[in-house]
């Protein structure tokens, strides 16, 4: 949870690892979302991590299996956001948004 003005709003993150080949999902998970500003206003950064990151995107240039993202999975979570209207979890708390997850990745996978 974060605080977002007066009220606590749960934020999540969701992870899903895609058959590139038959667009099934293959493995799904959700966690929590960390979300934490400084005094600033602007998220930290976890100082090495990123910079290691961004050096291994730089290198990889064209070739880089991160780039196959966006032909992948994010068409996976734009037919799960668009056509079948999933923009929010209707459940509260982390156990319970996880089941909605599973269910919502399960029904992608049959239709």
């Amino acid at each position: 949870m974060r605080k977002s003005g007066k009220e606590y709003v749960q934020a999540y993150n969701a992870q899903a690892a895609v058959d590139s080949t038959a667009q099934v999902i293959v493995a799904q998970s959700l966690s929590k979302r960390h979300h934490e500003a400084s005094a600033t206003g602007r998220r930290r950064t976890q100082g090495t991590r990123v910079a290691a990151m961004r050096t291994k995107l730089a290198r990889a240039g064209r070739r880089s299996r991160y780039r196959l993202r966006k032909s992948v999975v994010e068409p996976i979570f734009g037919q799960i956001k668009h056509p079948r209207g999933f923009r929010q979890f209707m459940l509260r708390g982390l156990e319970k948004a996880q089941g909605e997850w599973s269910l919502i990745c399960t029904v992608h996978n049959l239709l």
